[in-house]
């Protein structure tokens, strides 16, 4: 009788949307997660090292074996992450900044200038500031300005959506 106790990472068919297969991971101290990158599933999950600290790790998911891949540390427990292009994004409101793990990296790489990934783009993110949209490069560089009568709300690439209030409309 299979083991159902616990943490799993299931796999579905995408047609069917039967079990495809089922990896046991671990409960982490916090919680357990699953980030996608955009081409391939990790498991964020915290662990204690030999002197107690706490360590929050990814570890990706090998979908042919249905195995776990060699653990990266993470930079915070503060899990605020978004793939695109094979990427994967960290942010945290409390203080850490912005990192990215680029593809076929093992490593979250900091960007200065940026702490929030909310709208990451292929070739860098979009941040908005008092009445402007500023866009970085995933070195840090700023780019882009635009000015905004609104709040950005949502970016495709190089498309901006912004949220305005008209008075009486």
């Amino acid at each position: 009788m299979p083991d159902y106790s616990g943490c799993f990472a299931v796999r579905l068919d995408p047609t069917s949307l039967a079990e495809v297969a089922r990896l046991k991971i671990e409960c982490g101290v916090i919680d357990t997660r699953l980030l996608s990158s955009g081409d391939r599933v990790w498991v964020f999950s915290t662990t204690h090292n030999a002197a107690g600290d706490l360590k929050f790790v990814l570890q990706p998911i090998d979908p042919t074996a249905n195995t776990l891949g060699e653990g990266i540390p993470y930079p915070n427990q503060m899990v605020f992450s978004t793939g695109g292009g094979g990427n994967l994004f960290f942010s945290d409101t409390d203080g850490d900044g912005a990192a990215v793990l680029l593809k076929g990296q093992t490593e979250f790489k900091k960007l200065p200038n940026i702490d929030d990934m909310r709208f990451v783009v292929s070739d860098g993110v979009w941040l908005n500031s008092s009445n402007r949209a500023d866009k970085y490069d995933f070195s840090g560089e700023l780019v882009t300005t635009i000015d905004l009568d609104g709040f950005l709300v949502a970016v495709a690439n190089d498309t901006v959506f912004i949220e305005r209030f008209d008075e009486g409309h």
